[in-house]
């Protein structure tokens, strides 16, 4: 799979070069296999990908390192976790009307931990229009998460 490395300065570019082939390739690819690597402003290395309904867990456990302000400007109320059809609406998305990106620190052995969620759901009055939500996990704000997130 094409993973595309890049710092999240280089942003404002429609394109990147990949390092492998050095071909010049769209740095926005956004369907169920969107996956790319990134270093953040604070150092940070972070994979943005889409979200998929396998990710419940990372979603419940990310609720968890939620403070409670935090939580409250996601859902206007202290929600402190999230039902079983909360988590399939939130994972369980056709892509086209209700998208989401997800960024996770990989584990060198495996595995990974969910920093912050973005995702867009079209109105149903008017498709040209989408509400955007984006979360970050306390312990992660301030190093450029949601920016990035917002930029793709």
């Amino acid at each position: 799979m094409f993973e595309p490395r890049f710092s999240s300065d280089d942003l404002s570019g429609r394109t990147i070069q990949c390092e492998t082939d050095g071909k010049q390739r769209s740095a926005y690819q956004y369907d169920s296999g969107y996956r790319e690597l990134a270093t953040l402003p604070c150092g940070l290395e972070v994979v943005f990908r889409a979200v998929h309904p396998e990710d419940k867990r990372l979603l419940a456990e990310g609720m968890k390192k939620l403070s409670s302000a935090t939580r409250y400007s996601r859902f206007l109320t202290d929600k402190t976790s999230l039902s079983g059809p909360e988590l399939a609406y939130l994972t369980e998305l056709d892509g086209h009307n209700h998208f989401a990106i997800g960024v996770v620190r990989p584990f060198p052995g495996g595995g990974e931990i969910g920093v912050g969620v973005a995702r867009f759901v079209r109105l149903k009055d008017n498709p040209e229009v989408a509400e955007p939500a984006v979360t970050v996990i306390d312990e992660y704000q301030g190093c450029g998460v949601g920016t990035a997130l917002l930029r793709r």
